[in-house]
């Protein structure tokens, strides 16, 4: 060993480091390599003691053994038995809050809390962590597996980050049962292929809205903000008033809270425009822009309430409408009903082609171009649309 000078007896070797500290240890070989395993400090572990563990690690290598590789054994499954007492719960809770710097947003954040409470504590929550088992993952996971298969597929991979967690922490041990690859596959049944989210016809996005504004509130403003914005309801409930510029008619969406990661500038309508800036009257920068009457976050279910309210919408596949439809209802409209470039269009989802620096360019100069269709868009939902389709004006884009 470097640094330092062995001297060797019945026990072993005593080591003399270079600051004169003292130590049993024992030398063996392992192959072509030379090892040294500590049997203690010389004013610590007397002789004798060092001469009785030291052929305690002479049997171990009879046995073909290593000594070094034994004790970390020993050591992991002492701090395994020590750790039996920290459930699922707190593991997770431990997880959270390790992770709540690295989460794109609150958002996030509140979407881990609140699936696993839904959805696991039930079931894991009182559960030793070492204890889980594959059978407990599938009690909560085939319940919503065909019915929620987006939450199910965020589930599964949040329990396997909890499970990781309490590994690498020494709380468990062996393979994790929320593995999917080789394991959870051959175990759920095969999800059909996924379908785009039911989204409001296009040709009726009129009356929707001369409906939704017969109402009021900050569900009401949100609703309608995210659908003249064509952005995610995750985007838009996070929103807060330094986000936005007044004077340019922009709002800059950060890019923790965006899917992609990037600044996403929404060039705002005169319709969204009214909205947000009735919504900031009297607020701070870092307030939100939508809160409940009671001055709470919104969240998406809140948003969704807005128009399962308003009355029982449907997809032309007869399916329920969700919120996140409305963008769909945008892309339809856009592609069917304007000659705007499919570029702008998919710049206006902040759908990202390309590497992140391209993507971020042209996005920047095409903001003019997205500008005459947020207005144009604004304009078409703005009127009261006849059912037929055909009678839909065809919209020149001045590009």
């Amino acid at each position: 060993m470097p640094n330092q000078e062995c001297t060797r007896t019945a026990a072993g070797s005593i080591c003399f480091t270079d600051k004169g500290a003292r130590s049993w240890l024992f030398r063996y070989s392992v192959g072509d390599r030379e090892r040294y395993r500590g049997l203690g400090g010389v004013s610590t572990v007397s002789l004798a003691d060092a001469r009785t563990e030291a052929q305690r690690c002479r049997q171990m290598r009879l046995q073909g053994i290593d000594p070094i590789e034994a004790r970390k054994a020993e050591r992991a499954a002492q701090a395994l038995a020590a750790s039996q007492g920290v459930t699922f719960k707190e593991a997770a809770e431990t997880l959270l809050q390790s992770r709540a710097q690295g989460f794109k947003g609150e958002k996030t954040a509140r979407d881990w809390r609140q699936s696993l409470k839904d959805h696991a504590y039930r079931t894991l929550g009182a559960l030793p962590a070492a204890g889980v088992a594959t059978d407990h993952v599938l009690k909560v996971l085939e319940p919503i597996w065909l019915t929620k298969p987006v939450m199910a597929g965020k589930l599964r991979g949040r329990i396997e980050a909890v499970l990781d967690a309490a590994k690498a922490r020494g709380q468990r041990s062996g393979e994790n049962p929320t593995r999917w690859r080789g394991h959870l596959d051959h175990l759920l049944a095969k999800r059909p292929r996924s379908r785009h989210h039911p989204a409001l016809p296009c040709d009726q996005i009129g009356a929707f809205i001369a409906k939704l504004r017969s109402k009021t509130g900050a569900s009401i403003d949100c609703l309608e903000f995210t659908i003249l914005t064509a952005a995610r309801t995750g985007n838009s409930t996070v929103a807060r008033v330094r986000e936005f510029d007044f004077a340019k008619a922009e709002w800059a969406c950060q890019a923790e809270t965006m899917k992609m990661g990037l600044l996403h500038v929404v060039p705002l309508s005169w319709r969204a425009l009214e909205i947000a800036k009735r919504n900031a009257e009297g607020k701070a920068p870092d307030d939100l822009l939508f809160v409940s009457r009671k001055g709470r976050p919104l969240d998406d279910t809140a948003v969704a309430r807005v128009h399962h309210a308003l009355g029982d919408y449907r997809d032309r596949d007869n399916r329920k409408i969700t919120t996140h439809g409305f963008r769909s209802t945008f892309r339809d409209w856009a592609g069917d009903c304007t000659a705007f470039p499919e570029e702008i269009c998919q710049f206006a989802l902040a759908h990202v082609k390309g590497d992140q620096a391209e993507a971020a360019y042209r996005r920047s100069t095409a903001l003019e171009k997205r500008r005459e269709l947020m207005k144009a868009w604004a304009d078409y939902c703005d009127q009261i649309r006849p059912a037929n389709v055909a009678n839909v004006v065809l919209i020149r884009a001045a590009v």
